[in-house]
């Protein structure tokens, strides 16, 4: 083994990076408190997670990402697409098939990370009920929607939204429970 790679092996045996990398791999590294919000395509979600800043945080991430069953596997890499400079896991869902939230926020924890806001384009049936928008998709989940653009849906009809929601929410959400969500874009705007 020459010694350049003696040295690399070694830093990871020992867990401290390289001092040619070290420099710029922070796994403190924080998302910023106003996360962008990305333009996503019909039946994706994103996540901007604290922590995800290397190409080894990726491939551990991507690995527990890639073995959920509601991942649309043609789309990506297996459905994922983790950006390390944005902090962001991008993932292809499944139109047929329920989306699990909850298990992204916990493969993300798992891993060792921090999620902290999700965003997911979703399309579904608007319902109304008492001052609750809800949009409930074919497959099941229901999401409870807020915003100024709620006002925009017509009952009973069919919508396309992105919305963002709190991985705070995520973390307590049971089973059975409507995912609460900010609407951002109907659509396809760009507003």
């Amino acid at each position: 083994m020459n010694r350049f790679a003696m040295i690399i092996v070694t830093g990871l045996l020992l867990g401290s990076p390289h001092p040619l990398w070290a420099q710029d791999h922070k796994h403190d590294a924080k998302v910023s408190t106003a996360p962008a919000q990305p333009t996503l395509k019909s039946n994706q979600a994103a996540v901007d997670v604290h922590g995800v800043v290397c190409s080894i945080c990726a491939y551990g991430l991507d690995k527990r990402l890639s073995k959920l069953s509601f991942l649309d596997r043609s789309q990506f890499k297996k459905g994922v697409l983790i950006d390390i400079y944005k902090h962001t896991v991008t993932l292809a869902l499944a139109p047929d098939k329920p989306v699990h939230i909850k298990q992204i926020h916990d493969a993300i924890v798992d891993g060792g990370y921090k999620p902290v806001t999700f965003f997911l384009r979703v399309s579904g049936t608007v319902e109304r009920q008492g001052d609750s928008t809800l949009l409930r998709r074919g497959t099941g989940e229901v999401f409870q929607l807020s915003g100024e653009r709620v006002d925009q849906l017509v009952t009973g009809q069919g919508a396309d939204v992105q919305i963002t929601i709190d991985a705070k929410h995520v973390a307590s959400l049971k089973a059975d429970q409507p995912i609460q969500g900010t609407v951002t874009r109907i659509g396809g705007d760009a507003t």
